[in-house]
């Protein structure tokens, strides 16, 4: 029986003593009772521990492999985080934040100082205040430049919280950044090819504007700009309507041309109008050609493109012409 025990089969039981002697037989058959009791105990002691370290380790497992994921979709995403429990001054970062920011863990620290020297000079002092000075007040988010250590400036958007107990005393801070470098790069490129075709259309000294299915200036140029004596970033949104109120279009003319802007639109027809009438904000009366052409991007509502040209020279001699011919006739 002590062969089995010391072999780890905590389930064997020590049979009572046989031919005992009549003075010794109860005591035997109460230390063997005793004894085969709390090895029964103990091996419902070790099974629960037992359950309880399988349960720890599935526990351990399933937390390495969510970390594991974590890690990858913030490799993937070029998102970095980081927690801080406002007992350790050096908050913990992840790997793919010190990925971003060019750093190494282990050699990199990131305290207050050695964070600061990663910003923009000009983002510095917005992000001490954001990041240090103002984190008791909870959620934030900002952008910012970091520059890292070989020279590269990269853009970065970061989302910070602090987390409170019930008597309002912080208990700890996380934060999430994101690499959006590409993002504004992209930005930028698009706008400066919005530049360059601004600059286009207002060489141009035709009347150009483009507009969307309600009927409200998505797009116009200079000379446009000119004769409503408006600017071209009031221009965009107005309608016909607009232009009334503002005193440059009598309320017959806009209707009418709304009406003709909007069958465009809808059957996709282009229409010339060969000569019409306006008035400036001079007061001057200009006689206008114009070209409405329907305007379509691949999944986007239909818009109008038009094009009016200044004829009013040419109308001007064309009536004088007439004049003249009506006066040999006379």
């Amino acid at each position: 029986g002590v062969a089995e025990i010391q072999a780890g089969n905590y389930q064997y039981q020590i049979p009572s003593v046989p031919y005992a002697p009549e003075d010794s037989e109860n005591e035997l058959h109460q230390l063997t009772s005793a004894f085969n009791q709390m090895a029964h105990q103990l091996n419902l002691t070790l099974a629960d521990l037992q359950q309880e370290l399988l349960l720890n380790v599935s526990i351990t497992e399933t937390l390495k492999e969510s970390e594991a994921n974590l890690k990858r979709a913030e490799e993937i995403g070029h998102i970095g985080s980081w927690t801080r429990n406002f007992i350790d001054p050096i908050p913990k970062w992840s790997d793919e934040l010190y990925r971003m920011t060019g750093t190494t863990p282990g050699e990199f620290q990131p305290t207050q100082e050695n964070v600061l020297q990663l910003i923009h000079p000009d983002d510095r002092a917005m992000f001490k205040e954001r990041i240090f000075d103002r984190i008791m007040e909870g959620s934030d988010t900002f952008e910012y430049r970091i520059i890292r250590p070989d020279g590269e400036v990269r853009h970065q958007r970061q989302t910070r919280d602090v987390k409170f107990d019930e008597t309002g005393k912080p208990i700890y801070a996380v934060g999430i950044a994101i690499d959006i470098t590409e993002l504004k790069q992209a930005m930028i490129e698009l706008a400066e090819r919005e530049q360059l075709l601004q600059s286009i259309l207002d060489t141009n000294p035709n009347l150009i504007y483009l507009i969307d299915e309600h009927g409200r200036m998505v797009l116009t140029n200079a000379a446009m700009a000119d004769f409503y004596n408006l600017k071209i970033s009031d221009q965009v949104g107005m309608t016909g309507l607009d232009i009334v109120e503002r005193g440059h279009l009598d309320l017959k003319t806009a209707h009418r041309l709304m009406k003709i802007n909007q069958e465009v639109i809808e059957t996709q027809q282009p229409k010339f109008i060969e000569a019409e009438l306006f008035i400036n904000h001079k007061g001057e009366e200009r006689w206008m050609q114009t070209l409405l052409t329907p305007f379509t991007q691949p999944g986007k509502p239909p818009m109008l493109l038009g094009v009016s040209i200044d004829i009013t020279d040419r109308m001007n001699a064309l009536m004088k012409v007439q004049e003249s011919e009506q006066l040999y006739r006379d």
